[in-house]
């Protein structure tokens, strides 16, 4: 993927401003949030990812991996420092795409649900067939019909077919960064496989910034951010951080005693 300067949307403790950046980067500095004061979810967060780059967060439940997410997302405004990420110049389409594990289908044909962050210009024809383009990238091998009604007024859809269509969104909507929370842990043992291929289609060519809940998913990634405590306790490779014995091999230890 192929970056160059662009007006960057620049989130500064809820206040929104313009400057130049690459395609596909995000700078976090001094990021702090908290929903009362006495109680900080993230502090002083610093964390750079160059563009194209695969990074995974772990961290046990509370330590704010979630808010980060969030934050970089845009979904939630920051109570101190900044976060800034890189869109693709000339393009209306989303910088950041955020999937969950809690996905809402919209009640409409299949077509339609996938292809919402299509943009306004594209003619039906080419709607269709880009749904059917990343419907089967995704693996998505039940939707034969994209004109089936689907979401409340129509079929309702498996947890690991909802993921199949929010993943499916992700590559019509084409951004230059992809945010994964825990978009595959809904799934069981066969399905978070089915998933977890199809995250790798979404993300392809993309920065990416991935919420882990398994630690298999995170020891494939170029970096690994562990959280701890509202802080960042350790930034390195899997490698890195296994040889440094420390916040890491601990949740690694951990989870290899569960398996």
């Amino acid at each position: 993927m192929e970056a160059g300067p662009i007006e960057a949307a620049r989130i500064e403790a809820g206040r929104i401003e313009a400057g130049p950046m690459e395609t596909g980067r995000i700078e976090i500095r001094h990021l702090g949030f908290a929903y009362r004061p006495d109680q900080p979810v993230l502090s002083d967060i610093n964390l750079t990812i160059a563009p194209g780059e695969h990074v995974a967060v772990i961290g046990e439940s509370g330590a704010g991996k979630s808010t980060l997410a969030k934050l970089i997302a845009g979904t939630l405004s920051s109570s101190s420092g900044e976060v800034a990420v890189g869109a693709r110049p000339g393009t209306r389409g989303p910088a950041v795409v955020l999937v969950s594990q809690d996905i809402h289908t919209f009640s409409g044909s299949l077509a339609d649900d996938v292809t919402m962050g299509a943009p306004a210009s594209t003619v039906d024809d080419q709607l269709a067939a880009l749904a059917r383009d990343a419907l089967d990238r995704v693996g998505a091998d039940w939707a034969t019909d994209l004109s089936m009604v689907v979401g409340r007024l129509g079929t309702a859809l498996s947890p690991a077919q909802a993921q199949q269509v929010a993943l499916a969104r992700v590559l019509v909507a084409d951004p230059a960064i992809v945010i994964l929370d825990e978009a595959t842990a809904e799934a069981g043992s066969a399905g978070a496989r089915m998933l977890d291929r199809a995250a790798d289609q979404a993300i392809a060519g993309r920065t990416a910034l991935v919420i882990a809940h398994r630690l298999s998913q995170a020891a494939h990634a170029a970096r690994i951010v562990v959280m701890a405590r509202d802080r960042i306790a350790e930034v390195g490779t899997p490698d890195e951080l296994l040889a440094r014995d420390g916040e890491f091999t601990r949740l690694w230890r951990a989870w290899q005693a569960e398996r």
